[in-house]
């Protein structure tokens, strides 16, 4: 980890740097990461629409109720991405947070692939595969005798995603999460947005480039802080008081791309009748892209944020629900 610091924050320049550490990391941990169980299954028609489904490999890891699964949302810029790597470690990207939560909290994770620029993507349709991804879950596990826990989590770019199916308008399907009125008796008990750009008004180059092909010349009316926003006027949000909410920078992320746009999310938060819903976390010692790396190297100073994390949804899994409707 401290080799991080000498590379800097800039993205495009710590992005291979940062992959070359940590992959001999997961390697000398690959048979303990591969011995989490992982099948894969379609949740949509489109052949992006493809999710790894990884369960703990002993049930004395139970932290949290046989009836809990957290979905993680990937990043990679809107361009890039799959839920299994083979350029990298072997093929243990992503595998590895599939192992490290399904181990650790003893519940399933579900890592969903979504479509991406090349495939035609464009705003809302990541919120809108995310959708399908909760909507799977809750037919395939949920039961008439339990409800089902979700926790979801978003890491940069699926932290977009994340935001997009919590807030925008669009996507209606979320006003059920907490009803099972369609979805089976689901109850969404914690989202996690892990360095997350939640407003694009400083986006440059490329990456303005991406926003403007997803979201439109409009970048502006769509960013989560926007949505955030629109949610609280038409008071569409009410329903995110029975959820406890996390985001989470890095000490090494970029000011202009990432710790900007949060303080500028946070504060909105804050100054709403939402804030007392809000945790704000700054892992120390990280960059845009080693959290996600780190999960699985079985180093516990590189593990700890993720520690810190479990012990977070284990006290969001024993919140008592307030028994409010969605709006």
């Amino acid at each position: 980890m401290d080799t991080l610091t000498s590379l800097g924050t800039s993205l495009v320049d710590i992005l291979h740097p940062t992959y070359r550490i940590y992959a001999p990391l997961l390697m000398k941990n690959a048979d303990a990461i591969r011995s989490t169980a992982r099948r894969t299954y379609a949740y949509g028609t489109h052949p992006r629409q493809i999710l790894d489904f990884y369960s703990p490999s002993s049930e004395n890891s139970r932290r949290l109720n046989k009836h809990s699964v957290l979905i993680f949302l990937y990043g990679g810029g809107l361009a890039r991405g799959n839920r299994v790597d083979p350029d990298f470690a072997e093929g243990l990207l992503y595998a590895n947070v599939g192992y490290f939560f399904s181990e650790q909290l003893g519940i399933q994770v579900v890592i969903p692939d979504y479509r991406l620029l090349a495939h035609g993507a464009t705003f809302p349709s990541g919120g809108e595969d995310l959708a399908l991804v909760v909507e799977w879950v809750s037919d395939h596990l949920s039961d008439n005798h339990r409800s089902l826990d979700i926790f979801l989590m978003g890491h940069s770019a699926g932290g977009l995603h994340l935001a997009t199916y919590l807030m925008a308008s669009e996507l209606g399907s979320r006003r059920n999460i907490l009803t099972g009125e369609d979805l089976g008796g689901a109850n969404m008990k914690a989202v996690i947005f892990l360095s997350v750009p939640l407003t694009f008004d400083d986006a440059r180059g490329t990456r303005r480039e991406n926003f403007e092909a997803y979201y439109g010349k409009d970048l502006a009316r769509h960013s989560p802080l926007a949505l955030f926003l629109d949610g609280l006027k038409d008071e569409s949000l009410k329903y995110l008081a029975d959820a406890s909410v996390a985001i989470l920078t890095c000490s090494l992320d970029p000011e202009v791309e990432i710790l900007a746009p949060t303080a500028a999310f946070v504060k909105a938060w804050q100054h709403s009748a939402l804030f007392t819903q809000l945790a704000v976390v700054k892992v120390d010692g990280h960059n845009h892209f080693s959290p996600v790396l780190s999960l699985g190297t079985g180093i516990p100073s590189e593990e700890l944020w993720g520690q810190q994390l479990v012990d977070f949804m284990i006290v969001a899994s024993e919140k008592e629900s307030t028994g409010r409707r969605p709006a």
